[in-house]
């Protein structure tokens, strides 16, 4: 042992040559099955035969092999298998016999045996199944439009989000640039007064945040935090329509009424667009330094704009504090900066007999 033997009529391969010689041989020798040839599998394996497809062909080798008689592959000569289909058990397409209600489905006709699943999602669309599914899944289904070029968000949606009325639809025809005839409603609810072109403002991989370049304002800094109702509250283009980038007083003369109307109307002087505050201004004359840089402006500035410190120059410390001056030392020489400084007022050193 082992013992091997030369068939001359049926020749072992495969998993017959594993098997022992009263395998086939139970009855005796030659027994039952002398004479079978090669390719007659049914002989020996009708009974394996009647029980799982008795319709089927009785031809064996078609699907299974001398290797191993599972898993079977079919032949098949007109519905070629590829994908998920190659997965499938036999039953699942042939369950009603061989050849079955399928017989001569040919390769590209999905319908014939998806139509329930067309029936039940989506009756109105077209029968040719391959134009947004494939072979390989059901889902995820992808789709190219011919017309309308599904990009950003679009192509997260269901089928249903646009085609909710059947196919092709109320959108039929939309080219890819006319966002108004899908998103009417929301511009209507929003901002009714705004142009209708909203690829100036939206874009496709989401709509918001909306962005929009101003042809004539140059939003910069605060401004880009702002809700377009901010600047546009009276309709698109608005109250403010054609004011430059320069004329800040043209938005915030309101501002400026209440917090210090004589001062000049240029708010680029003092304020940015980065924000309102804190307020930075370049003195011209007087040069702050010190504890100066710490004042409101209407600390110098309370009767207005100049007011009644114009014109005072960066060492005439007399001009303004006058009243300290007489308070504390009026015998002292006017020139404050012989003891004071700006950083320190109290801080000052004794010189010319002062105290």
């Amino acid at each position: 042992l082992p013992a091997a033997v030369t068939h001359k009529t049926f020749k072992a391969t495969g998993i017959h040559l594993t098997l022992s010689c009263t395998k086939c041989h139970s009855t005796g020798y030659p027994g039952k099955y002398a004479g079978v040839s090669q390719d007659n599998c049914y002989a020996c394996h009708s009974a394996q035969h009647a029980q799982k497809h008795p319709t089927y062909p009785t031809d064996c080798r078609q699907c299974h092999s001398s290797n191993a008689w599972l898993p079977a592959t079919g032949f098949h000569t007109t519905f070629k298998p590829v994908g998920v289909h190659v997965s499938l058990s036999c039953t699942k397409c042939h369950s009603t016999g061989y050849p079955g209600k399928y017989a001569g489905v040919s390769q590209d006709n999905c319908y014939a045996c998806h139509s329930a699943d067309h029936a039940k999602k989506h009756p109105t669309y077209p029968t040719d199944c391959r134009q947004c599914h494939s072979s390989n899944s059901w889902l995820p289904a992808a789709v190219t439009h011919k017309t309308f070029k599904a990009t950003g968000i679009h192509l997260t949606l269901s089928c249903t989000k646009c085609h909710s009325t059947g196919y092709p639809g109320k959108y039929a025809g939309v080219s890819q640039d006319n966002c108004y005839a899908c998103h009417s409603a929301q511009h209507a609810q929003k901002h009714p007064t705004y142009p209708t072109d909203c690829r100036q403002c939206h874009s496709s991989n989401a709509w918001q945040p909306a962005t929009v370049v101003h042809k004539i304002f140059k939003a910069t800094g605060i401004h880009l935090t702002l809700s377009c109702t901010k600047c546009h509250s009276t309709g698109y283009p608005g109250k403010y329509a054609g004011v430059s980038q320069d004329n800040c007083y043209a938005c915030h003369s309101a501002q400026h009424a209440q917090k210090h109307p004589t001062y000049p109307t240029d708010c680029r002087q003092c304020h940015s667009s980065n924000s309102w505050l804190p307020a930075t201004v370049v003195h011209k004359i007087f040069k702050a330094t010190g504890i100066h840089l710490t004042l409101s402006c209407n600390k110098c500035h309370s009767t207005g704009y100049p007011g009644k410190y114009a014109g005072v120059s960066q060492n005439n410390c007399y001009a303004c504090h006058a009243t300290d001056y007489n308070k504390e030392h009026s015998t002292c020489p006017h020139d404050c900066t012989l003891c004071h400084n700006t950083v320190d007022w109290d801080k000052a050193g004794k010189k010319n007999g002062c105290k």
